[in-house]
């Protein structure tokens, strides 16, 4: 009985020592699987993603859908007027389109100590692209063009939209907002922010000069979207202030200063 007590004990010994050796392999296989395939993976997806855009959009040409991407051009039409969002009177461009709203989101606090609290009303902002597009064949100035279109925002704050607390807009070029003065505010993610994500990038294919091949560029296919802000305060210390010639106005008179010859007499 005793030498069966002793050989069981040492089994049991056995069988541990054998299942921590094992187990400790096991979690430096896994380890070291998940570290070496990081990169691989990343690459994979950034792939598979391009792939999908090729296969969704064949044929398609700025401006003009083609394949599943007239699904993006069609939702876009029906949010329009779902919720309509219009031109500001007085702007020269036309490149951005405005909404007032109630903010649904969770309360924040700016940067400039503004406080923004659920049910606030913001002044949404919205690309026009077909516009926004067709200013970019023809011009590269565009941030000029669009800070000529943020001060008859201004203007029209001022005259019509007294309760505005501040203005807000979801989008994936937070760099070239931010050149305009706005915060950026990551999104988590989140099954809504991918699906905006997917929505956007269908529309940057639609209506950038490049095409399908503009989402090939950068991290433009994994980057989430982002929230700007500027509040009311804020962007009318930037914008509102008169400018009685306008940005985009000084280039094109510049321009046209350096290619006229004197006439000859």
């Amino acid at each position: 009985m005793r030498r069966f007590l002793l050989s069981c004990r040492m089994r049991i010994g056995t069988a541990r020592s054998q299942y921590v050796v094992t187990s400790n392999r096991a979690r430096a296989y896994v380890a070291g699987s998940k570290c070496a395939a990081t990169p691989a993976r990343i690459k994979r997806t950034g792939e598979d993603r391009r792939f999908f855009w090729d296969v969704v959009a064949p044929g398609a040409r700025p401006g003009v859908p083609g394949g599943l991407l007239s699904a993006w051009w069609l939702w876009e039409r029906i949010a329009q007027r779902l919720w309509p969002a219009f031109v500001a009177p007085g702007s020269p461009h036309g490149l951005l389109r405005i909404r007032t709203t109630a903010y649904r989101g969770r309360p924040i606090d700016l940067p400039d100590s503004t406080h923004i609290d659920r049910g606030a009303t913001v002044c949404e902002l919205h690309c026009a692209n077909d516009a926004l597009l067709n200013f970019s064949r023809c011009s590269s100035a565009v941030y000029a063009a669009g800070r000529d279109d943020l001060r008859a925002i201004a203007n029209w704050l001022i005259q019509y939209e007294a309760e505005v607390a501040a203005l807000y807009g979801l989008t994936l070029l937070g760099a070239a907002a931010a050149r305009l003065g706005f915060y950026r505010r990551s999104m988590s993610l989140t099954w809504r922010a991918k699906a905006e994500r997917l929505f956007m990038n269908g529309l940057l294919a639609l209506y950038s000069v490049d095409g399908v091949a503009r989402l090939k560029r950068g991290r433009t296919l994994i980057a989430l979207p982002e929230e700007i802000w500027m509040s009311r305060q804020d962007f009318l210390r930037k914008y509102g202030a008169p400018n009685p010639v306008s940005a985009y106005k000084a280039v094109s008179m510049t321009s046209h200063l350096h290619l006229a010859k004197p006439s000859a007499r």
